[in-house]
């Protein structure tokens, strides 16, 4: 899709956040032990990336992904996600 909006001035580009946690929701014991960073991400982390991609700064960008999780796309080069925290993002779609 990028290739074929690019000659028409439009970038297609996304972020693929890691789990964020909801500001309504208790706090996971260990969870911020389970991100390279770390800690987890905040909401905000995951718009700025979205208004850069949106901004003239990104005007040369077109057709990425960028991870906004912490690090852990880069913790297992073989899943490219931590798999004790597959089963956490799981709950987290299907929900408790």
């Amino acid at each position: 899709m990028a290739v074929d909006y690019a000659s028409s001035g439009i970038r297609v580009n996304g972020v693929r956040p890691g789990i964020v946690p909801r500001p309504d929701e208790p706090a996971r014991p260990g969870l911020e032990a389970g991100y390279p960073l770390g800690r987890v991400i905040r909401p905000e982390e995951v718009a700025a990336a979205v208004h850069f991609l949106a901004s003239d700064e990104a005007s040369a960008i077109t057709g990425v992904i960028i991870p906004v999780d912490g690090g852990l796309s880069i913790a297992s080069a073989a899943t490219g996600a931590r798999p004790d925290l597959a089963a956490l993002a799981a709950e987290e779609l299907i929900g408790d």
